[in-house]
């Protein structure tokens, strides 16, 4: 079997992160955990979460690479923290050269955006297709939706609430 190269991933990240139109954010799980103090570990076989409460168009994609892989450079004050790692944001242009492999995805769900729940779960969806008649919305509830694309990357968590006076910032980051 032939082996992949860094540009490969390179590559894959670039035309992810290119492709921010069509990726969005999916909260789930609004029931609890049979442990609700240990949610269950991730499985990679996973096509779907449980019991979606909305979905939300991601408003940022940017290509990274841990800040340590940064070699030769001095931080250029675009640097994010995501769960304690050091990362430094790589324009297209240097993606290749940086080995920028990772891609960074940012959304802000403000009150009213999604229908109010408590969630356990957070994905990322490429390909969701809503109804014809909510095409243009940024925000969709699970039956404004025909076809939900294809679950990318999740988490599973402690319960979280989402209400009135609720705004979350999510950020995360996928290796490709």
């Amino acid at each position: 079997m032939a082996i992949e190269t860094l540009n490969s991933h390179v590559m894959a990240a670039k035309s992810f992160k290119n492709d921010l139109p069509n990726l969005w954010y999916v909260m789930a799980k609004p029931t609890p955990w049979d442990d609700e103090e240990i949610p269950p570990a991730e499985h990679m076989e996973t096509t779907a979460l449980d019991t979606p409460i909305g979905y939300k168009k991601f408003e940022q994609a940017q290509l990274i690479v841990p800040l340590d892989n940064v070699s030769g450079t001095t931080p250029l004050g675009n640097e994010i923290i995501y769960k304690g790692q050091q990362w430094q944001i790589v324009p297209d242009s240097e993606a290749f050269e940086k080995g920028a492999r990772w891609v960074y995805l940012t959304v802000t769900i403000q009150p009213d955006d999604l229908p109010y729940s408590m969630f356990r779960q957070i994905g990322v969806i490429k390909g969701l297709q809503p109804n014809p008649s909510f095409i243009q919305y940024d925000s969709l509830a699970p039956n404004q939706v025909d076809d939900t694309g294809v679950l990318l990357a999740y988490d599973n968590r402690l319960s979280q609430r989402y209400t009135s006076d609720v705004k979350i910032q999510e950020d995360i980051v996928i290796k490709l």
